[in-house]
């Protein structure tokens, strides 16, 4: 399972306001999410840019980078589980989460954006990030949810994810891809009566295979990113912040 939990000796200033990562090594997270406009943050810093968190943490904790930019509510959960770890209060580029649903499937996003309209309504998408964002920084188990596809002339949803971003998706402990995400997703093959499938791949390869049809749906996209210019963009189903986290001494 990946549970983002490490542990490293470490020496380092402490940091408690972002002014003090001036000319410090700052690591972006690269993802979806994080759009080019995140680079603007702590402009005087030196950036590297990193392709998981699990990295990005080892080079925190050895001293390499000073400080960790990504999304505020990734990092928080984080924070919640690793007592050396603190995520300072400011917020930056407050943006909203889309799915990429491939060009021909204009029906679907229909059916994802019913559904995300009504979770909203009914409180049932807030009830998600409570249960998968927790303060405890605890991981959640998968709720069943019953899925039954139709006898004859059914169809399948297969949802693309690399798997690597607790807790929106990621292994669990039963190899099992979990998440908010999922569990989302899950509900709009629930409401299709379709098979769901779950294929991981690395971060790059997602959008090429929703464009390319090989996975309906993926999620985990900035919404107006440039990456979504081939593809169908869902109604927003997540809405964050970007922040920054440092080593607590």
């Amino acid at each position: 399972a990946c549970t983002l939990s490490f542990s490293y000796a470490y020496s380092a200033e402490k940091i408690m306001v972002p002014e003090q990562l001036m000319n410090k090594k700052v690591c972006i997270v690269d993802s979806a999410f994080i759009g080019p406009h995140d680079s603007i943050l702590l402009e005087n810093a030196e950036k590297m840019h990193l392709n998981s968190m699990e990295n990005a943490l080892a080079n925190l904790r050895s001293g390499k980078t000073d400080a960790i930019i990504y999304d505020t509510n990734v990092l928080n959960y984080i924070a919640a589980r690793n007592p050396d770890l603190m995520v300072l209060p400011e917020k930056y580029f407050e943006k909203n989460m889309v799915f990429a649903i491939n060009s021909s499937k204009t029906n679907l996003k229909s059916l994802v954006d019913s559904k995300i309209d009504e979770m909203t309504a009914n409180g049932q998408l807030e009830n998600m990030r409570n249960y998968w964002f927790s303060e405890r920084g605890m991981t959640s188990p998968m709720p069943e949810i019953i899925i039954t596809p139709k006898t004859e002339g059914g169809n399948n949803l297969i949802y693309g994810t690399c798997g690597m971003n607790e807790p929106f998706a990621f292994i669990g402990n039963d190899t099992k891809v979990i998440g908010y995400e999922i569990e989302l997703a899950m509900y709009v093959a629930q409401t299709m009566e379709a098979q769901f499938f779950v294929e991981t791949m690395p971060p790059l390869e997602l959008m090429p295979s929703v464009e390319q049809g090989k996975v309906d749906m993926a999620g985990g996209f900035m919404e107006g990113s440039p990456m979504l210019k081939n593809v169908i963009s869902s109604k927003p189903y997540f809405k964050s912040s970007v922040s920054i986290m440092v080593l607590k001494k």
